[in-house]
């Protein structure tokens, strides 16, 4: 385990200052069956969405977390209901009393996360648990006919402007700068996907986005694509319209996050979103922390690890959102629409009252006219609504799109719309639905 750590360091460090080096080693390494050794190999063989809720396992965390975890000396009953909720600030709080008697810092990475929140919180995770992630999201990919060849990335690496990519050749990834949107360098992107004959594009959302718009407006051939993997954003209204609708492309969009307790894929097939419950124990709660079991309900998304021993988190809030389109207590439930941090996703009328941004979402052809939309709220009752125009985008569209927010606003809701050529992003290349939002 040690030796591949220490090697997939070198290889992202060292083998890929040079791509000729870096893709001969991807041509010559093993399988990543072999790679990985046994552990992936048998996560990746048990993997099944089918498998209700692992409440034996959670039973098992919870009595190791009261024999065990400082945090929990206090706690009198192993009842899942009775454990406290926690978050970032509590575990930033009280870092150390997460600890087990099994952690060791030998074995374990310290992760690291704050997020719009603003509150840096650390994490940690056992240093093999790229084998976990890997399984998981191989078998997912796996599904569209993805056999851990070279696959383009567009995330949250910047490149050195004298190199337009680099290959690593561990993670079989060909890797862009997120943040050069230029349609010269997304020209440059198209002729290494070409050059390498990749079939796969891992990316943000947004990122997936403006190259693929790209490519649409200058009638750039994508029949060689077979999928697009998408995760750490939103999957938005406009990005399907433009991947699934015009381009036909096959789409795995993932929910994950830094803490590693929950896995959420939705359905190409179908949209719907399917919890991985083998992964990490999935619970949504009400505004009192209760658990939910109402369909379309709005709650907040709270994970718990089945298996980090070492520094184990119970009932930890995500502060993303979402609500059961199906729930089965004892079988495979499904999820509607994941909101990400739901504070961020509130947009005021001038009394308080508010909707979120994905009850803005337009149907019919609207997204396929422009190229970005961005939301910024700064005082309650009035929204500034960024555009980036499409080649179709008319004045009609612009009149459309007043009207439509109009009727879903209070009508004293001051809407403004501002034209711009490219959207705000996070430090790390993410996309912000509601760039600027009201702080209460």
């Amino acid at each position: 385990m040690k030796f591949m750590i220490k090697f997939a360091r070198f290889c992202n460090e060292k083998v890929s200052a040079s791509n000729s080096l870096a893709y001969l080693v991807y041509k010559i390494l093993p399988s990543n069956n072999i790679l990985f050794g046994k552990e992936y190999r048998n996560i990746k063989k048990s993997i099944d969405l089918t498998m209700p809720r692992q409440k034996a396992s959670l039973e098992t965390m919870l009595d190791f977390a009261l024999d065990n975890v400082p945090y929990y000396k206090n706690q009198n009953s192993s009842n899942y209901e009775e454990f406290p909720l926690i978050d970032k600030k509590i575990i930033s709080e009280n870092e150390v009393d997460f600890f087990s008697i099994e952690y060791d810092d030998k074995n374990y990475e310290l992760i690291t996360s704050g997020g719009t929140s603003g509150i840096p919180a650390k994490y940690y995770s056992p240093k093999n648990r790229y084998k976990k992630e890997y399984a998981y999201f191989h078998y997912l990919w796996g599904k569209l006919g993805y056999k851990n060849q070279l696959r383009a990335v567009i995330r949250n690496t910047q490149l050195s402007a004298s190199r337009d990519y680099k290959i690593n050749p561990i993670t079989k990834e060909v890797v862009f700068d997120a943040f050069r949107n230029t349609d010269d360098y997304f020209f440059k992107i198209y002729k290494v996907i070409l050059k390498f004959k990749l079939n796969y594009l891992q990316a943000y959302p947004s990122s997936a986005y403006n190259f693929l718009n790209f490519c649409k407006q200058k009638n750039l051939n994508l029949d060689f694509l077979k999928g697009i993997f998408l995760s750490s954003e939103s999957y938005m209204g406009y990005h399907q319209a433009l991947f699934e609708n015009e381009l036909k492309l096959k789409v795995i969009s993932v929910y994950g996050h830094a803490e590693r307790l929950l896995l959420i894929s939705r359905d190409h097939n179908t949209g719907d979103h399917k919890i991985f419950n083998q992964y990490g124990f999935f619970d949504l709660i009400d505004e009192a922390g209760n658990s939910i079991v109402e369909e379309n309900k709005l709650g907040e998304i709270v994970g718990t690890t089945l298996d980090n021993f070492g520094a184990p988190l119970i009932k930890y809030r995500t502060g993303d959102f979402s609500s059961y389109k199906k729930y089965d207590s004892k079988g495979v439930s499904l999820l509607n629409e994941i909101l990400s941090r739901r504070n961020d996703q509130r947009i005021y009328n001038k009394d308080g009252s508010y909707v979120s941004p994905t009850a803005l979402n337009m149907h019919g052809d609207f997204y396929t006219k422009i190229r970005g939309m961005q939301y910024v709220q700064k005082t309650k009752g009035k929204l500034k609504i960024k555009i980036v125009k499409g080649e179709n985008y008319t004045t009609e569209d612009e009149m459309f799109l007043k009207d439509f927010m109009q009727k879903r606003l209070a009508s004293t809701t001051n809407i403004d719309i501002e034209y711009v050529n490219d959207m705000k992003t996070t430090s790390s290349g993410k996309f912000l639905l509601l760039e600027t939002y009201v702080k209460l």
